[in-house]
């Protein structure tokens, strides 16, 4: 396989590298090379690799500007998502028409009022107010693939693969109290209580919110099982684990690992976020016969590991 991935030295890119790069050819541009965020820029660099775009068996979206509770919902946090995707669609005036194109999406598109999350829910709802900008940007982007598919009945169906809160075993991750995921903020929060024998841990929220996660090291799976089909069925696929946990168990589960025996503090007057935000995995297993798999003392173990 030769794949073409835009966002290689992001946590989901680079894990991806990771793990491929011995076994497979891999293109994989830098911002300085091509900058999705310049129009000009990235044309001009699609335009003097033509030919190499071309040779691609698949193009893989994994590029992002991404944070966590208290960044995703945010003018900046909107254009540049949305710029970029704009700027991403020149790229496919280079593919050939058996090239798989392969758009790394987000929960945070979902409406907000649905349990379990299916594919045919995008529209039927509100986005979560504090991942508005980041969701409604993925959401663009994700629709925008939809109707390319639409004007382009001859090139290989364009997907997108939504994904549930990420941490990784086979890359870095992002451990910034500003900006990082609340798996990964959490266990910074804890570690760097119990290294400084902090007798108090705060946590936003009630504790009550319920998210999922999965490991960045399932991808390289979930995208051989699909490119293993020749002809997918649907443009959209929830990936998620089920990997459902309250926020309030898991702190109390990474609390417990780390043998911190201070108060932890649930601090309602910060956001939570959706109460549930899980999604409905069943069209990818079904289809793919692959599901994701997830364990919570393996995150919890992997994150403390990758933190040190």
């Amino acid at each position: 396989m030769k794949g073409l991935i835009f966002g290689a030295t992001g946590m989901v890119g680079s894990g991806l590298v990771n793990a491929w790069k011995d076994e497979h050819t891999l293109v994989t541009p830098t911002r300085q090379e091509a900058d999705l965020m310049d129009c000009e820029d990235f044309r001009r660099w699609c335009k003097a690799n033509g030919s190499l775009i071309d040779t691609c068996d698949v193009v893989i979206y994994a590029a992002g500007d991404v944070g966590g509770i208290g960044s995703q919902n945010n003018y900046h946090k909107q254009l540049t998502n949305t710029t970029m995707y704009l700027n991403f669609m020149e790229c496919l005036k280079y593919i050939r028409q058996t090239a798989r194109v392969i758009n790394l999406s987000s929960s945070c598109m979902y409406p907000v009022q649905y349990k379990f999350a299916i594919e045919d829910d995008l529209f039927r709802g509100n986005i979560e107010e504090t991942n508005f900008g980041y969701g409604m940007a993925k959401l663009f982007g994700t629709t925008l693939l939809q109707t390319w598919n639409e004007e382009h009945p001859s090139y290989a169906k364009a997907v997108t693969f939504v994904l549930p809160n990420l941490y990784s075993s086979i890359s870095d991750n992002n451990f910034n109290l500003k900006n990082s995921h609340v798996a990964q903020a959490l266990v910074t929060k804890f570690k760097y209580a119990v290294d400084r024998n902090h007798p108090k841990v705060k946590v936003w929220g009630s504790g009550n919110a319920v998210r999922e996660y999965m490991d960045v090291a399932e991808l390289p799976n979930i995208i051989e099982a699909y490119l293993s089909e020749e002809n997918p069925e649907y443009d959209i696929y929830n990936v998620g684990s089920k990997g459902a946990i309250q926020i309030k168990d898991y702190a109390y589960n990474i609390a417990k690992i780390l043998d911190y025996t201070g108060n932890i503090v649930f601090d309602i007057t910060m956001p939570e976020g959706a109460l549930y935000k899980v999604m409905d995995n069943t069209r990818f297993v079904h289809e793919f016969d692959y599901r994701p798999r997830f364990n919570e003392f393996d995150m919890i173990s992997q994150l403390l590991e990758n933190i040190s």
